[in-house]
């Protein structure tokens, strides 16, 4: 990725998410329900923008209106730790 501050997809989250989120997803997959599992893992994906290391708390609106990096820099820029 040019111009990142990561080298792979995988470094935008610490050891600890990944290992949390791998865990929520294969819980997910093992829902039977076809609906529900599908409603799941919406939610799993949406919630990938506000759990990585790139997002960034608004100052102004609230600490859930930010956005991630590369949204607002059209890069993978990691957040200064709160």
């Amino acid at each position: 990725m040019k111009n990142a501050d990561v080298r792979s997809i995988e470094d935008l989250f610490t050891r600890g998410q990944l290992a949390q989120l791998a865990y929520l997803k294969q819980l997910i997959l093992n829902v039977k329900d076809h609906n529900i599992r599908d409603s799941l893992l919406l939610a799993f994906s949406s919630t990938i923008t506000k759990i990585n290391r790139t997002y960034h708390p608004s100052t102004t609106r609230g600490d859930n209106a930010g956005d991630t990096a590369a949204f607002r820099y059209y890069r993978f820029r990691i957040a200064k730790a709160q």
